[in-house]
């Protein structure tokens, strides 16, 4: 580099440092607020912002409204509360174009600094729609003579356990939120005997409230009562009380009647003129005005005398949308009705009381991560939807009611309304307290229609007495009712519970139909117990009805031997089954009345009728093909006194089309030795292959039209294995391995099939034979037949062939009986054949008759009966096969 240019770097550089370089200009500081004053101030009340760095304007917002500014200084703000701003807590934030800051706590309000006696004056004097903040105190209004009335007034403390507020004891409380307001109770404790919610405000005179409730009474403080019968849930047979109530509505007494479900008493609450002329005015919703809202959240409710009510008054249902949040009730013995027109939502709140009614007539109803436990009965209501997550419902001596149709249910209305119910991850028991006082109680219903129920997931739910679930109606499959994963669904006292006191339960599953599609019924991955009947019936409104059981442990029966489960899907509909364990001292029903051309599948089961009766595993699937494939059926009399059947049937409606699959099964009955296994299959193409069968007395297998029976192991002790059919029958027998233990019939017998192709078998006796034991039969029934049976081996039994004809006139047999191996000793006749009533030549040469070696010898083993010389009947045996 030259000496100039290096020059001129080195002046490059020195000016540089000489003017400090490029810099980055300063970031102007955020707001901060230090302190806003007053900390309590209404809509419309003036406030100051102290702080720093708030520049020369920005936005004040106070609950998220922008405040009313009246000056803004680097370090103040002086505002005006807008009108439209929340009561309450709210946050008070500062925007400017350097940032924001916020400021708590600061209550939108008025506070309240004075005594209990001057709290109802105060609110009386303030504006609608203006929050109170009481102290960090006890406020005790026990001794008044009128009610609180908070009149479109919220009410906060400083904590439920810094701020308490005590009930008059003859007026309790009253709560008026009105059209488009919201009223909130907050942070505080309430001990009482009564509060009622409701909508719209006080006003001077008493309305007529409705025409179908209550009227118009003097303002005096006499006392009118009548008497209020609760309409009856369908599946109760239980008497109920009799309650007695003011024309307020709040209970008077608790009367008890024969059977009454509550003796409660406590004496009659007295109302003043004052009290009457705060009853709420009854109006038509205003146009453009939302619902009327009450929140309670951090609030704990104790009941303090008794027999009193936590919820709506004057049995009229409020027009209200009810927030609860964070909230204890505990109500002892008196009533938690917390009912509305509209939305009602339980989050975090525990509920304990002596009766409990909590719902809403014309919304929803949400009950999330809460408990509500009665001592008696609990009622959930709902019209529009019921969601309940999270959450126990218990009643310890009574019943639960679970009613999304609250309108038609309970309230006695027409249309056909009504909304889905939904429970998940919850607890749900209906109990009796007393298993040993002679009354029943513990029953539970959930019922709706129009609309689905869903049961999942679900910890417990269980019922000392029955268990029902059920969609009443529906126009176009809108009735699904799914219970998916609930790890112990229950219904009865138990032995293992109550030795002594054990009690018949029952689940029961209906829908009610009505339209055109099928409602559908899912049970998945349940575990679900009945101590006398569990079953699942969609065919009773002779509606389309899809039932789909898979994963499942299902019970019937507490070892009284009356276990009964059934499982039956739509007059018209689809059967699956798939991966259950089914069980039942008593019997197991599957029907599927009308598959309309569909397939029932059972699949994968283990199904177990086991019992000291007469067990039974009963199967019947019309209308379509069906699948069994992989099943374990079992009937079995444990005392051995009785016999135990398992009957499987499917008959199809179209004989080209229609298949039936038994593959792969294990089926078993045991008993009294007469124990049977009936088998019945028509109009259908039938394989039944590879399976296992072992019983005692009769294995018939009856395909009415094309079908094969392979491969399977057919196990029988004293009884026979019978196959029939029809004159349109085409059936093969092949490839089967029978074990017979002491035989007295046969190793197998073909009765009625139009053509039967017997083939490949083997037949062995284990044990000793009877004489009349005999290898193979066959038969008429009504029609010629054709039989040809070849390649089959027959051990140990006492006889070779019975042939008859079941007729006066015989109608003929065709049959092909060669390369057979008989081997067992035939030196006697009817040892080798026996003919009854034949009247065709039957073709049996080519076979190995015991050690015989002359054709002439075993001609001598051979019978002819009955009319069969008459009719010219004969056996072809010559030539034989030498063994």
């Amino acid at each position: 580099m030259s000496y100039a240019r290096i020059l001129l770097a080195t002046l490059l550089v020195a000016v540089l440092a000489a003017c400090g370089g490029p810099t980055t200009p300063p970031v102007p500081p955020k707001p901060t607020i230090s302190a806003v004053t007053p900390a309590v101030a209404p809509r419309g009340g003036a406030i100051v912002v102290d702080g720093a760095d708030f520049g020369t304007s920005g936005k004040l917002m106070v609950g998220g409204v922008e405040a009313v500014v009246s000056s803004w200084a680097n370090d103040k703000i002086e505002a005006t509360v807008a009108s439209g701003t929340l009561d309450g807590w709210q946050d008070v934030v500062v925007e400017t174009a350097d940032g924001t800051d916020d400021f708590s706590p600061f209550f939108v309000g008025a506070e309240y600094s004075g005594t209990a006696s001057g709290l109802q004056a105060f609110l009386d004097g303030l504006d609608k729609g203006t929050a109170v903040l009481l102290q960090a105190q006890t406020y005790d209004l026990s001794a008044e003579t009128d009610e609180l009335l908070l009149d479109n007034h919220g009410l906060y403390g400083r904590g439920e356990t810094q701020t308490t507020v005590k009930l008059s004891n003859t007026g309790g409380a009253i709560v008026l939120s009105d059209w488009g307001a919201t009223v909130t109770i907050a942070d505080l404790a309430i001990e009482g005997d009564f509060i009622a919610f409701f909508h719209g405000n006080a006003v001077k005179t008493l309305a007529t409230l409705s025409s179908n409730m209550l009227t118009a009474m003097p303002l005096n403080e006499a006392m009118v009562t009548r008497t209020i019968s609760p309409p009856q849930p369908s599946g109760m047979t239980d008497a109920w009380s009799t309650e007695t109530f003011s024309e307020l509505g709040s209970p008077v007494d608790v009367v008890s009647s024969p059977g009454a479900l509550t003796t409660t008493t406590r004496a009659p609450r007295v109302f003043t003129a004052k009290a009457l002329a705060h009853a709420p005015e009854v109006a038509l919703e205003p146009a453009g005005l939302s619902t009327p809202k009450i929140t309670l959240q951090n609030v704990s409710y104790s009941d303090v005398l008794g027999g009193g009510s936590f919820g709506f008054p004057m049995f009229l249902i409020p027009t209200l949308d009810i927030t609860l949040t964070d909230v204890t009730i505990d109500a002892g013995d008196s009533t938690v009705a917390l009912f509305s027109g509209r939305n009602v939502t339980l989050e975090r709140v525990d509920v304990t009381s002596d009766l409990a009614w909590v719902g809403s007539y014309g919304g929803t109803l949400t009950v999330q991560d809460s408990t509500v436990e009665s001592a008696t009965n609990v009622y959930l209501l709902a019209e529009a939807g019921m969601k309940v997550n999270g959450s126990t419902v218990r009643a310890a001596d009574g019943m639960i009611d679970v009613v999304g149709a609250a309108s038609a249910f309970f309230g006695g209305g027409t249309d056909p309304t009504g909304g889905f119910i939904e429970f998940v991850g919850s607890t749900i028991e209906a109990l009796d307290g007393n298993l040993a006082d002679g009354t029943v109680n513990g029953f539970m219903i959930f019922e709706t229609q129009f609309a689905p129920i869903s049961l999942t997931d679900n910890v417990l739910i269980r019922s000392h007495d029955a268990t029902v679930i059920i969609t009443q109606q529906s126009f176009n499959g809108e009735g699904d009712i799914t219970l998916a994963g609930n790890g112990d669904v229950r219904a009865g006292v138990f032995k293992s519970e109550d030795p002594v006191n054990f009690r018949s339960g029952e689940i029961y599953v209906y829908t009610g139909g009505g339209g055109s599609l099928a409602d559908v019924v899912r049970l998945e991955g349940n575990t679900m117990a009945a101590t006398a009947t569990l079953v699942v019936d969609l065919s009773g409104s002779s509606s389309p009805g899809f039932l789909s059981a898979s994963h499942n442990t299902l019970t019937a029966g507490d070892g009284e031997n009356d276990g009964l489960l059934q499982l039956i899907a739509g007059a018209t509909g689809q059967l699956s089954l798939e991966d259950n364990v089914v069980s039942a001292d008593g019997t197991i029903v599957f029907v599927a009345p009308d598959l309309s051309g569909t397939t029932a599948v059972l699949a994968g089961n283990t199904i177990s009728a086991v019992g000291a009766g007469s067990p039974a595993v009963i199967s019947q699937l019309n209308g379509g093909s069906c699948e069994m494939a992989g099943n374990t059926f079992e009937a079995e009399d444990i005392t051995a006194v009785n016999p135990a059947v398992v009957f499987l049937i499917c008959t199809g409606a179209d004989p080209l089309v229609d298949t039936f699959t038994v593959t792969g099964n294990t089926m078993t009955t045991s008993g009294n030795g007469g124990s049977s296994l009936l088998t019945l299959f028509s109009a259908g193409e039938l394989t039944m292959a590879s399976n296992q069968v072992a019983t005692e007395a009769t294995f018939q297998v009856t395909a009415a039209d094309v079908g094969v029976v392979s491969a399977n192991d057919i196990q029988l002790e004293d009884g026979y294995w019978i196959v029939s059919g029809g004159s349109s029958s085409d059936l093969t027998v092949d490839a089967n391995v029978v074990t017979c233990e002491d035989p007295i019939a046969y190793g197998l017998f073909v009765s009625g099939v139009g053509n039967t192709v017997v083939t490949g078998n083997e037949f062995t006796v284990n044990g000793t034979p009877a004489p009349s034991a005999v290898a193979l039969a066959f038969a008429t029934s009504g029609a010629p037949i054709t039989v040809a049976a070849s390649g089959n081996t027959f051990t140990n039994f006492s006889r070779a062939l019975y042939v008859a004809d079941q007729a006066t006139t015989a109608w003929g047999i065709t049959a092909t009986v060669e390369d057979n191996v008989f081997d067992f000793p035939i030196d006697a006749a009817p040892k080798a054949a026996e003919l009854f009533n034949v009247k065709s030549a039957i073709d049996a040469r080519n076979n190995q008759w015991g050690t015989n070696t002359s054709a002439a010898t075993v001609t001598t083993y051979v019978t002819l009966s009955g009319d069969t010389v008459a009719q010219g009947g004969s056996i072809l045996l010559n030539p034989i096969t030498l063994p």
